[in-house]
């Protein structure tokens, strides 16, 4: 018979881990702006919206904090430790890297051809539905998932989503390398600086979906504990 972890610990902290994913889901989602914002040719939004992820991530690494007390200090905690915090500094890399390129954005005016817009886009598309995938997981299904101690049909029911998250990550991985062949393209018409931007850009907007991915795989090693 399964143990109610949260009576297991002298302060939960489930409500602290559901506010941080909460948070960096309003981090990412300032992600397309800069992108219109980038558009519009617009470097004062981009630099607006830089500023507010970064006071975001500072309002995530301080819960990051708060939950690193609180499971320091239990002393019956139900999964090892460090694979715990482990799931949380994979959630802080998502702004952590959002972060990062959010700045890029400041640098300076770039051009956005419609060929690369297009692949950027579904790079986007992609990116969204990540955060959507662990979203769902984290603020929807982890109040059952914690009510049943991370096992039957709750469990088997993320285990799912975490499936989804692998498969999105993939397919962004594909993108991304498409996205990379249109920019090296001759005729698009960047200036060099340009293309050294936007190789940034790419990569760096790839890293963001790639840390749902391994926040979602830290979450099934924790399951499987």
């Amino acid at each position: 018979m399964g143990i109610r972890l949260d009576k297991l610990l002298g302060k939960s902290p489930y409500s602290l881990v559901r506010d941080m994913m909460s948070t960096t889901n309003k981090v990412t989602q300032l992600i397309p702006k800069l992108l219109a914002g980038l558009k519009a040719n617009d470097l004062e939004q981009c630099v607006q919206l830089s500023d507010e992820i970064s006071r975001k991530e500072g309002e995530i690494d301080e819960m990051k904090h708060k939950i690193r007390i609180i499971v320091s200090q239990s002393m019956f905690f139900p999964f090892p430790k460090r694979d715990f915090l482990e799931l949380i500094y994979t959630i802080d890399s998502i702004s952590d890297r959002s972060e990062t390129v959010a700045k890029l954005f400041t640098i300076r005016h770039l051009s956005y051809p419609p060929a690369l817009e297009a692949e950027v886009e579904q790079m986007l598309k992609t990116l969204l539905t990540l955060r959507e995938y662990l979203s769902n997981i984290f603020l929807d299904e982890l109040n059952d998932l914690v009510e049943s101690s991370f096992s039957g049909p709750e469990a088997q029911a993320v285990h799912a989503m975490i499936d989804g998250v692998t498969q999105k990550a993939h397919e962004l991985e594909v993108q991304t390398h498409a996205t990379l062949v249109v920019l090296f393209q001759d005729n698009l018409g960047l200036a060099p600086t340009e293309v050294i931007l936007w190789n940034r850009i790419i990569d760096k907007l790839e890293s963001v979906g790639l840390a749902f991915e391994k926040t979602a795989t830290a979450l099934r090693l924790l399951m499987e504990k």
